[in-house]
């Protein structure tokens, strides 16, 4: 709109229906100490207190005054209430994993959105691809508004958006509302949580929709034609991506406040909520920038002109937003809307507000909360940036407050201050007594089906991969998202079918169990394994790096012959069980400055022949000749350890039978994205490039970028790899596995046609 004040009056708000003491008589000092406190002072804090004490008496619905009265008698503020029950903080040591199975598909959404001369929306899409709405998710702080999000799409088209909308189609999961400067971005990226919430902030196309209307000039059928486009241009938002968004959360701009009937009126049981902020705080916050640059100044440019007092005005105009909010909030359905004052800590809102307002959930489940928590923890518009609030003190307090601010403040927002606070209490006690409706159930587990489903296993950008999760980052707590579409399933028990099923379809799986695999694990543990092996010697790869890349001696001395400047990017030498456990240890401990060692052990090995014994039943089990399975490659891996990504010629079966490790992997059909070295280099089959620096592929174009999925590898489970197909391997922790081919001629035709076909012709010569 462009006269805030004919906003005002679209809305019909009447200021004298609300407290509006002139509190300019208090002194700073004391207005600051008396802010949400019962303190007998002059002030409309204190006609608050006298109205808590009115409402406990003369009103017995009113259930949680007698509660708040206390509260304050003990001079404890707003923000500190909670009805609910105390939460648990989130472990520093570990966060529960979301595991997310499929990525986003390609996107076609609306960019702009006008209404033509047949009252019909004309939307101009553009396709936003996987890597895109997947990295959005992963760090939602890189692209927090829609604006960033338009910079990254790639294609358009014109498309009219039909005016009647089929009821059937998913509305949106809830709107956040606010004025401004009030963390209302921080709260839209907690809700791009996972990938299947869509959490879009301040989507110009449906704002555009709003441009110079005047609500209270609008006619009944021009009304009801807002409604209609509002609706559809939503909804078009919401349905994309073929129902792959189980969740979908609007944020409007602080300005969309003042239409929020026009909103409410297109999606009526859609839940909201509304922020807002300490007064002099949020003046604060939003003149930091200068009047140009002010949010709040934004609908005022006439009184700006004229020199007003700029604090004056944007007080005013703050008010005026806070207003609004109030007016629709009493004409809102107890329990689907929510007043909550911002703070820094939204550990609250996430044990309270969020599940049970836009989840319709008691609690969250541990990884969905844990992943918010972890997200609220960064700057909210940081921008591919490493800016967090602990750069900028609280993320409130970072802007100068003036006595200027503090006057307006107390003139004109002081007193509506009081009036959202009562509400905020009173709108998160409705909801918490709430009864739920349903209850959303997380799932941890991919959809494995008793035959692999078409696009088995589903991929993702390997730089969205290293974007979640750096594959230098080992520690627990980095692994707080996975995105692994890979079945587990227990081989020797009901899933016996599914997993001849998935090796026959030549797809890789995990066996979490297999026979005579548990007490293998315990028989090689560290104290045993290392009895077995002592007093021997064993081929150890050494690098003053994580990177190990695995190179050929005999086509290394050939290329060395040549003018070839290719030097060996690890060292050989023989090392024995004990010395390598030990350093392995010093690693853990010092985590950086130390030498790393990759021990091989085979069953060739002197002092390895008990390795053939020892997984004769899993071999047996399996099916495989023990010819078959002639050489079983055990490696030993420090923590941080890489393999780089390569292929083999055979399938193969890898046990993790201590630690853990992770797995990325790729389908043969990605050898055109991957580059590998040819038949004559010494690292035949590797990659060119290092994985270990997936998080810095963002760079390249998606068409280079390889897709790709991971898996976590724990004592006891078997993966099970095709012939041909791509794996990288990440060592967590002091950890060892076993491996071995099966080289049958049988195993060898089972390779489809197909398979072979694409390696050729990328021509890895």
């Amino acid at each position: 709109p462009a006269e805030l004040l004919e906003v005002t009056s679209m809305n019909g708000i009447n200021e004298e229906i609300l407290l509006t003491d002139d509190l300019s008589n208090l002194e700073e000092e004391e207005r600051e100490e008396g802010i949400g406190r019962c303190n007998l002072r002059p002030s409309a804090t204190l006609m608050t207190c006298f109205l808590f004490i009115f409402l406990a008496i003369v009103t017995p619905e009113f259930e949680p005054t007698a509660k708040i009265a206390k509260h304050y008698a003990n001079g404890q503020t707003f923000n500190d209430y909670d009805p609910g029950k105390p939460k648990a903080n989130m472990s520093n040591a570990y966060e529960p994993k979301l595991t997310i199975v499929k990525p986003p598909p390609d996107l076609w959404l609306p960019i702009k959105a006008t209404v033509n001369e047949r009252h019909k929306v004309i939307a101009e899409m553009c396709l936003f691809p996987t890597r895109v709405m997947l990295n959005h998710a992963i760090v939602p702080s890189d692209t927090p508004m829609f604006k960033d999000l338009v910079q990254r799409c790639n294609g358009t088209k014109t498309v009219e958006l039909s005016e009647v909308f089929d009821s059937n189609l998913q509305g949106p999961s809830g709107f956040i509302f606010h004025e401004g400067r009030s963390g209302s971005t921080l709260f839209a990226n907690m809700l791009s949580s996972s990938p299947h919430y869509l959490s879009v902030s301040e989507p110009s196309p449906i704002q555009s929709l709003f441009s110079n209307k005047n609500i209270s000039n609008l006619t009944s059928s021009e009304r009801k034609q807002l409604v209609a486009s509002t609706r559809g241009v939503i909804q078009t938002f919401c349905n994309a991506g073929s129902k792959y968004f189980k969740k979908c959360f609007i944020k409007w701009s602080s300005v969309m406040t003042f239409y929020m009937d026009i909103v409410m009126e297109a999606f009526p049981e859609t839940p909201w909520l509304f922020l807002f902020r300490k007064p002099v705080e949020v003046l604060a916050s939003h003149l930091s920038r200068g009047a140009e640059a002010a949010p709040c100044l934004h609908y005022s440019s006439k009184e700006r002109r004229n020199g007003t007092n700029l604090e004056q005005i944007c007080a005013k105009n703050l008010a005026l937003l806070r207003k609004a909010a109030l007016a629709s909030y009493k004409k809102t359905t107890e329990g689907k809307a929510v007043v909550l004052e911002y703070s820094r800590n939204v550990q609250k809102a996430v044990d309270t507000v969020i599940p049970r307002l836009f989840f319709k959930m008691e609690t969250l489940p541990d990884e969905l909360r844990a992943r918010m928590l972890r997200i609220s923890l960064k700057y909210s518009k940081a921008r591919n940036t490493t800016r967090s609030f602990s750069t900028i003190k609280d993320g409130l307090s970072e802007h100068i407050e003036t006595l200027e601010m503090k006057r307006a403040a107390i003139e004109h927002m002081s007193s509506l201050q009081d009036v959202l606070q009562l509400e905020s209490i009173q709108s998160i006690h409705l909801l918490s007594n709430l009864a739920l409706e349903s209850e959303e159930k997380a799932s941890q587990n991919p959809f494995c089906p008793d035959i692999p489903p078409e696009g088995y296993p589903f991929a993702f950008p390997l730089s969205s991969i290293g974007l979640n999760w750096s594959p230098k980052a080992i520690s627990k707590s980095s692994r707080h998202m996975i995105l692994n579409s890979v079945c587990r399933f227990n081989c020797t028990g009901e899933d016996a079918k599914k997993c001849r099923a998935y090796m026959k379809s030549e797809v890789p799986f995990v066996m979490t169990e297999i026979a005579g695999m548990k007490k293998l694990v315990e028989k090689w543990s560290p104290a045993r394994i290392g009895k077995k092996l002592k007093g021997h010697r064993f081929l150890t790869e050494k690098n003053n790096n994580t990177l190990f890349l695995y190179w050929n001696s005999e086509k290394a001395s050939a290329l060395q012959n040549t003018t070839s400047a290719w030097k060996p990017p690890t060292s050989k030498s023989y090392i024995g069980f004990e010395e390598w456990y030990n350093r392995s240890k010093n690693v853990e401990r010092e985590d950086t400055g130390t030498d790393l060692y990759y021990l091989h052990v085979t069953n060739h090995d002197k002092g390895g022949g008990f390795v053939a014994d020892d997984f004769q039943d899993p071999i047996n089990w399996l099916g495989l000749a023990e010819n078959d399975a002639r050489l079983i490659t055990c490696r030993f891996g420090m923590p941080g350890i890489t393999a780089e990504a390569h292929y083999d010629g055979s399938k193969n079966f890898v046990s993790q039978i201590h630690g853990e490790r992770r797995w990325i992997l790729a389908s043969p059909f990605q050898c055109g994205r991957i580059p590998m070295y040819g038949k004559s280099h010494p690292s035949y089959r590797h990659a060119k490039t290092s994985w270990t620096n997936a998080e810095e592929m963002t760079q390249m174009s998606i068409d280079e970028d390889p897709m790709v999925f991971e898996v976590l590898m724990n004592a006891g489970e078997t993966l099970y790899i095709p012939a041909l197909w791509f794996h990288f391997i990440v060592s967590l922790e002091t950890n060892w596995q076993c491996n071995w081919r099966d080289k049958s001629k049988q195993a060898r035709s089972a390779v489809p046609k197909q398979t072979e076909a694409i390696i050729r012709s990328c021509q890895y010569e």
